[in-house]
């Protein structure tokens, strides 16, 4: 009976809504460690199952008024899973006024966004993000940060949004002061949906909405929009300082004056003779040659005058905004390598596509990106394992831990900034007939590198391509939320499995020529300030791999497992570059070390390692395609090594031999014939 009453004033609710409703929580009626959604009608989760690790508790540790709050910690990798939601009414809200608000105590960070379509996960109309160091920021569905403010940390304040939809103004206000207002994109709300993301921890009180079919009269309004073509970047990157006034009232606009604040210098800005009826605006080009220097860079634009003075503005709140831009000064020798996990079948991963590529396009010189498949025709098996993937899309950036590839670009440019331990060298040699791939690496430090660190290499490869049905990529974007590429591409407008015709692959990682920490023993003793070390490793490029395509990319990584630096050259580059070759045996040189014959051979072959140290020996053969076709271990070897190979069942064709010792391996062009 209970839940059919509670079933009954639901449906009055969202009935009732359609003329007006308001609705206050202050959690003060439930007892401390109920689940929300069990004892709130109005609260469920993202999945609509409550009552579990996805729902909310009341809590009693903190609150704004009364003694209860509820509380969100996140405890998963990737945040959550606290996923709560709240539904305004039922229905998508595309017109009238909505007053939504909450008191708020962040500890350690806090999100939320509204959710602009019924059916969730459809459309984010807005997300608010709010730093542990007191920055908030809004964005919307296109992830653009639209407004940022301040709030207090560690104490109670409220967060309020007024939104009148019929003019398309949003209003934040933070503890009653109104702090900037927009335009949103989407222009509608259906749920509030309340996420801790990694690392946040927040209490929410004191929750409150009113909504009424019709919104307030504007007749004297304009509302002011400072736009950067880009927030971040390197010290001399141009940026186009841009302003939008959008005539928010029904008195016509003829004219206006703004000042434009950069730093300490102010840019005044006329424009008349113009005619802008109600809800049109008028951008205008403040800078388009503003350089980037070193640190942060506060922007303000504000309102002086409308129509000569002679306009009365109804909201102030909207006559000012801001941006902030950062610019970093690379170290010496600095760059800067981001691994993402990613496959063909995870609807999400073409968000990790775009940002690897955008970060390609605006850092060339000095992001390296690598793209780790898994779960499909494009994955290898050794990197795929060493990265270890806790989520589909992920990255890392210099072995940071994981982050959602969207937000890669921060790390990227606080690591970018931190001076190189060493400068690393490519040069290699190439046999179009053999396939075989000898690099070399040439480290150079410049600070003392201890035996702790350590070396490896990968090769990656752009523009791959395949016809299976492996190659076509998920997309849950389609028919939903924007995510627009570099080429003005919108990945909403594909379909939900792009074919493998159109589907193109960078960064792909082919292999990695080490474990993936790193060989051991890479340095036996301190490379000090200005001398080399350097390291051959050979491989052999498989048939349908294109080695003009293909780079290779080396890495420092240090004695914490992080990643250093790095480097990418093409093996054209690395050929062009000439070939170092290591003056005297060492355990790197496991490939030039390594002998395999006969080749061509019928029922065996022999190998021959000379082994520097004992370890563990592995040895697999492999078609093209990459399945298995023998796969040994030896296991505690020393000193030479020589074991025969049977490889009488395996049938006439072309084939890799793998050898992976403990922190070195190769690989071995093989040829059967019977």
């Amino acid at each position: 009976m209970k839940k059919t009453l509670l079933s009954i004033f639901s449906f009055i609710l969202m009935s009732a809504f359609v003329m007006g409703q308001t609705y206050s929580e202050d959690f003060d009626s439930y007892q401390p460690g109920d689940y929300l959604g069990v004892v709130s009608p109005q609260w469920t989760t993202w999945s609509g199952s409550v009552g579990n690790s996805e729902d909310v508790q009341i809590t009693d540790e903190a609150a704004n008024s009364g003694s209860n709050s509820i509380k969100f910690a996140s405890t998963a990798a990737n945040g959550g899973p606290q996923d709560v939601v709240l539904f305004y009414g039922g229905q998508k809200l595309t017109s009238g006024f909505l007053n939504t608000k909450m008191s708020m105590l962040v500890e350690t960070g806090a999100y939320f966004n509204y959710q602009g379509e019924v059916a969730i996960g459809t459309t984010w109309s807005m997300n608010a993000f709010f730093e542990a160091d007191g920055t908030g920021r809004i964005t919307g569905s296109g992830n653009q940060t639209i407004l940022s403010f301040e709030y207090p940390v560690g104490e109670w304040f409220e967060f309020e949004m007024d939104i009148n939809f019929d003019a398309n103004k949003w209003q934040l206000k933070v503890n009653g002061v109104c702090v900037g207002s927009f335009a949103s994109a989407d222009n509608s709300i259906a749920s509030i949906d309340i996420y801790p993301v990694q690392g946040n921890s927040f209490f929410v009180d004191d929750f409150a909405y009113e909504y009424s079919e019709t919104s307030p009269e504007i007749k004297e309004d304009v509302s002011t929009s400072l736009d950067v073509s880009k927030e971040n970047g390197l010290v001399g990157d141009k940026v186009e300082l841009r302003g939008t006034i959008t005539n928010e009232g029904s008195t016509e606009v003829n004219s206006f004056a703004v000042d434009v604040t950069v730093g300490s210098d102010v840019i005044p800005y006329l424009e008349d003779g113009i005619a802008l009826a109600q809800g049109e605006s008028i951008e205008f080009i403040i800078d388009d040659e503003f350089e980037l220097t070193d640190g942060f860079i506060n922007l303000s634009m504000s309102v002086n005058s409308v129509n000569g003075g002679d306009f009365a503005d109804e909201d102030i709140c909207n006559d000012e905004s801001s941006a902030l831009l950062f610019g970093v000064l690379p170290g010496e020798h600095k760059k800067v390598i981001v691994e993402e996990a990613t496959g063909t079948w995870c609807g999400w991963c073409p968000r990790g596509t775009v940002w690897m590529d955008r970060m390609t396009n605006r850092y060339p010189e000095y992001f390296i990106g690598i793209a780790v498949h898994n779960g499909d025709p494009m994955a290898d098996a050794d990197y795929d394992d060493g990265l270890n993937a806790s989520g589909f899309p992920n990255a890392v950036v210099n072995r940071n831990g994981f982050i959602d590839p969207a937000d890669i670009e921060s790390p990227f440019l606080m690591d970018i900034r931190e001076t190189s331990a060493a400068m690393m060298e490519h040069g290699a040699l190439w046999d179009e007939d053999t396939r075989e791939l000898t690099i070399s690496l040439v480290v150079t430090s410049l600070e003392d590198i201890s035996p702790a660190f350590k070396v490896n290499v990968a090769l990656t490869e752009d523009d791959v391509t395949g016809t299976s049905s492996g190659y076509g990529q998920a997309n849950y974007y389609s028919g939903g939320s924007d995510l627009i590429d570099d080429n003005g591409v919108n990945w909403a407008d594909l379909p939900s499995t792009v074919p493998p015709a159109d589907m193109e692959y960078d960064h792909v990682a082919r292999a990695i020529l080490a474990p993936f920490d790193g060989m051991s023993n890479s340095f036996t003793e301190m490379l000090t300030v200005g001398n080399e070390k350097a390291f051959n490793f050979t491989y052999t490029i498989p048939e349908g791999f294109d080695p003009m395509n293909m780079h290779i990319v080396t890495m420092l990584i240090n004695p914490n497992r992080t990643i250093n630096t790095g480097e990418s050259t093409t093996i054209i580059e690395a050929v062009e570059n000439g070939f170092t070759l290591v003056s005297s045996t060492h355990s790197v040189e496991l490939g030039n070390a390594t002998s395999v014959y006969p080749n061509p051979m019928s029922q065996y072959t022999t190998v021959d390692i000379n082994l520097l140290e004992r370890t563990d020996v592995n040895i697999q053969i492999m078609d093209l395609s990459g399945r298995s076709f023998y796969q040994k271990t030896y296991k505690g070897e020393s000193g030479f090594f020589r074991r025969n190979v049977n490889t009488s069942d395996i049938p006439t064709g072309t084939y890799i031999m793998k050898i992976n010792t403990k922190d070195f391996y190769t690989t071995k062009k093989i040829s059967i014939v019977k």
